[in-house]
Formats: C-alpha cells, structure tokens, sequence
C-alpha cells in the first residue's frame, strides 16, 4: 500500500468527503486511479468507520464560531481554549481556532439556495474537482522555470516590517515599556494596539 496515497485517502475520509469526491480528487489532483470499490476495501482494512469513531471538531468549531461572533471577539488563544474547557469540549491545546474554523469551512456542505448565483458543494471538492459540479477549472499551471526565474529575481523584504523610522519608534517604545514580541496572531494584535496608542500619543 503506498503510505502516501492511504494519508491522503485519510485526510479526505476525515474531513466527511464522500466515496466518490475522495476518488475523484485522488485522481484529479493527486494521480492515483482507484475505484470506489477499492476505496472502501482499503477504509475496511484500516479500521477507518465514520461512524465507530466520530471527530467532534464541528463541536468545538461551531462553539468557537459562536464566541467569535458575538462575546469572543478579542479572545486570546489561550482564554479561548479556557472557555472550551469550561464548557465540557475537549480540544487539543496545541491546534489552532483559526485553522480548525477554517478546515470545518472548507469542508462543510453549502446547501443549494434560491440565488442561483450562490454556488452549493463543499468548498474543497469545488476547487479540486470543479468538473463534479458542471464547472470549468479555471487553475493556471505554472511552468518550473519561469516560477525559479521570478524567485531568482524577486525582491525579498528584510527583516523591517514598515518604514524605517516608524519601526525604530516601535523597537524603543518596546524597550521602554518592557513589550515583548508577539508569539501568535492575538498577541500581535495586542501589541498592535498598544504600540498605536503610545504612538499616537506622542504625536
């Protein structure tokens, strides 16, 4: 069996795609030409059941939605895991809220809707196999040495993330007020804000 083809056909079966999208999209995108019937031999002969052991990452997504929308807003991770915990829904500490929303999204059904303009199927079936929902695919490969010769000549920022001035006003206002660098997105937008009003202050 090849290990990269089984973890593939995982991913697909965990993120709840059917027998027929998982086919199509390891055909499509990934190369390997299997049928549905083998498909389902190989989830038989790996223990993977839909069913038997069912993932409760549409709970704490859901949960997490709902903070964000209405009192959660500005949770930090680490209060957002809190509230979590409080609430009996057990995530792992180390998995990110954004990216679990993100991978829920991508991977739910959008019903069909009276906007005929609204498209309806889930997000990452559409845009690997837009064929299975009488589409066209719109994907415009690149060619390898034309994307090495953009790389080549390419512009790469340094280490400064703004102007020169206003980044030295950051690094001395840190030092001064004893801020540290942010270690994730919620930490960044705190130091974002403060650095704003220290900012905006001695001006």
């Amino acid at each position: 069996m090849d290990k990269d083809r089984l973890a593939l056909i995982k991913v697909y079966f965990d993120l709840g795609l059917k027998h027929k999208e998982i086919v199509c999209i390891l055909e499509e995108r990934h190369g390997y030409n299997i049928s549905i019937r083998q498909l389902i031999r190989i989830l038989h002969v790996h223990g993977f059941y839909r069913y038997k052991n069912p993932t409760d990452v549409m709970t704490v997504a859901e949960f997490i939605m709902h903070e964000q929308r209405f009192s959660g807003t500005m949770h930090g991770y680490r209060w957002m895991y809190y509230k979590l915990k409080c609430r009996g829904i057990r995530a792992r500490k180390e998995e990110d809220e954004l990216d679990l929303v993100a991978e829920v999204w991508d991977s739910h059904v959008i019903r069909p809707s009276k906007n005929l303009m609204v498209p309806s199927g889930i997000p990452n079936v559409m845009f690997s196999v837009p064929e299975l929902y009488d589409s066209e695919n719109y994907m415009c490969l690149i060619d390898e040495e034309e994307f090495q010769l953009c790389q080549t000549n390419a512009l790469y920022r340094d280490g400064m993330a703004s102007d020169e001035d206003v980044y030295n006003m950051c690094i001395y206002i840190m030092a001064e007020q004893s801020l540290h660098m942010a270690k994730d997105a919620y930490e960044a937008l705190d130091l974002y804000l403060e650095l704003r009003q220290h900012i905006n202050d001695i001006l």
